[in-house]
């Protein structure tokens, strides 16, 4: 028996070896977001702002397709202008999809290679348990294989793309192949996602999601159901704690923006206290979250939805950079 486990270990240990030398060999960071580029189209323009624009970055905001769509950096630039009169620049990090692991390899990026006056983190009503489906893509080996919390049901998923990643990278050099993918942001300094004027998320559509939203929006569970759902959050709440630890290490200020989908009755964060424990938490008002003209699907908002949530910010921000933070 001892002999068979022994043959075992030798047959399988150059496999193990190539794993390990996958895993830990150069990677490029360019081909990483490119993956992203595949299934959103943001990721390339991100790699470009942070790493390969000159311009600073003074605002960033990080977040998932909704900042994409509700937070207008050109009016946000505008407004910062014309309230503190300083040349603000803001940049809008946004990604397609949910996930806090995904945000910090974001926020690690710049960080690196900006210095932001300060960094508006997006939050939801309740935490997103689930690991990013992109964070494999650019996270090191070692954030995968050890992530902040082992309490991710996606573990094994985030190996598998892991390794897959990688192995493609190094078949892609070795051929000489060169992927691209479509790209629709064409300034290099802004990136807001338009959508056209006249889009309008259909109205039944919408009184059927309010009326869903009214049973999962309440508050925190207690009892069992919150204990189980405590234990669900510690997994994103250790990628939270490390990016506000982050940003104190670089004396960064760290705000987060409560933005809820359509049709909401939470008028802030289950894990308000959560948050607030790390850094102040900015909650628009209601108004904007409960009026269905304002959407263009239940989770995102139009263009007039975002004019009024961009202005709200801008204010919003405009006191806190005047006075300094």
């Amino acid at each position: 028996m001892r002999r068979f486990l022994l043959n075992i270990a030798l047959f399988g240990l150059p496999f193990l070896s190539l794993l390990l030398w996958l895993y830990f060999a150069p990677y490029s960071r360019k081909y990483a977001y490119n993956q992203v580029q595949k299934d959103c189209q943001s990721g390339l323009w991100i790699y470009r702002r942070i790493h390969e624009n000159p311009k600073p970055i003074d605002v960033a905001l990080i977040g998932t397709s909704r900042s994409m769509c509700a937070l207008i950096d050109t009016l946000i630039r505008d407004s910062l202008q014309a309230r503190t009169g300083l040349p603000l620049l803001p940049a809008n990090l946004g990604v397609c999809r949910n996930g806090a692991n995904l945000h910090l390899e974001i926020l690690e990026d710049l960080l690196a290679h900006k210095r932001p006056r300060c960094v508006v983190l997006e939050v939801h009503t309740s935490m997103p348990v689930n690991s990013h489906v992109h964070f494999p893509m650019l996270a090191d080996a070692g954030e995968v294989l050890v992530p902040a919390s082992f309490l991710n049901s996606g573990y094994l998923p985030d190996v598998s793309t892991m390794t897959w990643t990688r192995l493609c990278f190094w078949r892609e050099q070795a051929l000489g192949i060169r992927y691209v993918y479509p790209e629709v942001l064409s300034d290099p300094d802004f990136s807001f996602l338009k959508v056209p004027d006249d889009v309008v998320a259909d109205p039944a559509e919408m009184a059927k999601r309010r009326e869903r939203r009214k049973s999962t929006d309440s508050e925190y569970p207690t009892g069992l159901s919150g204990t189980l759902r405590s234990l669900q959050d510690h997994y994103p709440s250790a990628y939270y704690r490390r990016m506000a630890a982050m940003c104190k290490e670089a004396g960064v200020p760290l705000l987060f923006l409560y933005l809820p989908g359509y049709g909401t009755s939470a008028p802030q964060p289950q894990e308000m206290k959560f948050y607030e424990s790390l850094a102040p938490v900015m909650l628009p008002p209601d108004s904007i979250f409960l009026r269905p003209e304002l959407f263009f699907d239940p989770d995102h908002l139009n263009q007039q939805g975002a004019h009024l949530l961009s202005t709200w910010l801008s204010n919003a921000l405009g006191s806190r950079l005047g006075k300094g933070m």
